[in-house]
């Protein structure tokens, strides 16, 4: 029951880059977290300059507080992560996977909650009826880096699919993604 394209990188390969990539995150989200007066200040001199002169719509501080939202549900997915494959001892289970999937609808609930409330995203959707469970390929055309949310959220929390991915391997940067996915 493991996953169907296993990671056949070395052991030790693993190992470091899943280290890096969370102590990238901790120490990005406290510097974050610590700077944030510096990073809204000046976000707001930004968002005035570029309001002042062409009329753009204020986006740097609503940037700079997605930033903060992404590295806080990140951290929080991973706790969860960490201790989804803790109770599971490493072993594979219908349980542990369960888990994971009801984990990664709520992390991608989590990132596309942040973007619709800071930017405005509205969601209509269309057909709801005609996805459920059973045996299916779906594709999903994205545009944009939120897109990959929608699988989760518009079809596997309201259906209860465990949908699988497949995913780019730079994606594996990100440690929660790493090892809940």
């Amino acid at each position: 029951m493991g996953p169907l394209l296993p990671d056949d990188s070395p052991r030790g390969t693993r190992y470091l880059r899943r280290a890096r990539g969370i102590a990238a995150e901790l120490v990005a989200f406290v510097l974050v977290t610590v700077l944030a007066p510096v990073l809204l200040l000046g976000a707001l001199v930004v968002d005035v300059a570029l309001w002042l002169r062409r009329r753009k719509p204020w986006v740097a501080l609503r940037l700079v507080a997605m930033l903060w939202w992404f590295l806080l549900g990140d951290l929080l997915g991973l706790t969860r992560v960490l201790l989804i494959r803790a109770a599971g001892l490493g072993r594979d289970s219908h349980t542990r996977r369960w888990r994971l999937y009801r984990l990664r609808m709520w992390w991608a609930g989590w990132h596309l909650a942040g973007v619709r409330r800071l930017f405005g995203l509205r969601l209509e959707v269309e057909g709801q009826e005609l996805a459920g469970p059973g045996r299916a390929i779906y594709l999903v055309r994205h545009a944009s880096i939120i897109d990959n949310t929608l699988p989760d959220v518009v079809l596997a929390r309201p259906h209860g699919i465990g949908l699988r991915f497949v995913v780019k391997r730079e994606l594996r940067m990100i440690p929660t993604l790493d090892l809940g996915g």
